[in-house]
């Protein structure tokens, strides 16, 4: 996976090169690790200058645009003010970026920072939308629009019993993908138990775990579901990848439910520190199930296996994707 704008120690010198570093340390505004075409970014760079006197501060940066394959200035050496650029997602390419910053001053070694951002496109209606290969548009069209904020999401069309067939992407609670809010209607956003509780649209719940069990078509609530997560498995491309990564051929992804899980893993939540974790490994489901005052149960699918588990975690520190079920 990819991330934000990372600071990277500058250039090593040789050791017969007597030039003196910069001092300080290069401070910059990161970007997301996922962007759409269109957003503009504001960077920023400062925290560093020459020898010892911090007044000195007149350091020039400039920002390598990956987009146009060149260096644009944020700021002039010698020159006062901010450093400062408007970075544009110019282009539509759903491909990988690196982009830098890049600190100089006469005199000194030059200082470097760079790190990577994924240009991301959420339509399910286009050949152009990052996720390909997924039945819906052509093979499903029932959809209803979240009147929260107007989002459509494709759903089953049964009477009663239906169910979303898209992680639900609503941002009043919860947490994007990797924390990159162009992630939303892709990956849906990752919730606790308490915020899933009441997450869903007017007129759809968070399904049971019997719920579950008649998705899948067999098995018992509170056990392992066997042989059946090939039809709750969607084949589907992430930016050209594929997202199972199957292990055993014993897997036939079907999707016959037209579900389509797909692996985007969970988000673990300590403090301020957001861990995400299981991508291409796992999809995982919350329930309305809860056996006791700390947990609720959690159905899950992995990339090595054609079966359906249960697991109870925590209700607070433990996000994962929703699906909700007609009332």
């Amino acid at each position: 996976m990819v991330s934000g704008l990372v600071l990277l120690p500058g250039c090593k010198k040789d050791d017969e090169d007597s030039t003196p570093a910069l001092s300080g340390k290069l401070r910059i505004t990161s970007i997301p690790s996922y962007v759409l075409k269109g957003e503009v970014y504001h960077i920023t760079a400062s925290g560093l200058y020459k020898g010892s006197d911090r007044a000195d501060s007149l350091v020039g940066y400039r920002l390598y645009n990956p987009l146009k394959s060149a260096y644009d200035t944020l700021r002039k050496e010698g020159e006062k003010g901010p450093a400062e650029y408007d970075f544009v997602v110019s282009s539509d390419s759903l491909d990988s970026f690196s982009i830098g910053v890049y600190a100089y001053a006469s005199g000194y070694s030059g200082s470097y920072a760079s790190g990577t951002f994924t240009i991301v496109n959420p339509s399910l209606d286009t050949l152009k939308g990052s996720l390909r290969r997924h039945p819906f548009h052509y093979e499903v069209n029932t959809f209803f629009f979240d009147s929260r904020s107007s989002d459509p999401y494709y759903a089953s069309s049964d009477a009663s019993g239906a169910w979303m067939l898209q992680n639900l992407a609503w941002d009043g609670s919860g947490y994007s993908y990797e924390e990159a809010e162009a992630m939303n209607y892709i990956a849906g956003r990752f919730y606790n138990w308490e915020e899933a509780a009441t997450a869903c649209p007017a007129g759809w719940r968070l399904p049971s775990d019997s719920d579950f069990v008649s998705l899948a078509g067999t098995g018992t609530a509170g056990e392992t579901i066997s042989g059946a997560a090939g039809a709750l498995k969607g084949n589907v491309y992430f930016n050209g990848s594929a997202m199972w990564p199957y292990i055993s051929s014993s897997i036939e992804m079907d999707n016959g439910t037209f579900f389509t899980a797909m692996p985007w893993g969970y988000l673990t939540v300590s403090g301020p520190q957001l861990s995400f974790k299981g991508y291409g490994e796992m999809a995982v489901f919350w329930t309305s199930d809860s056996p006791d005052a700390e947990t609720a149960l959690v159905r899950y699918m992995r990339a090595d296996s054609n079966d359906i588990f249960v697991q109870a975690m925590d209700k607070k520190s433990f996000y994962a994707s929703v699906r909700c079920v007609k009332e």
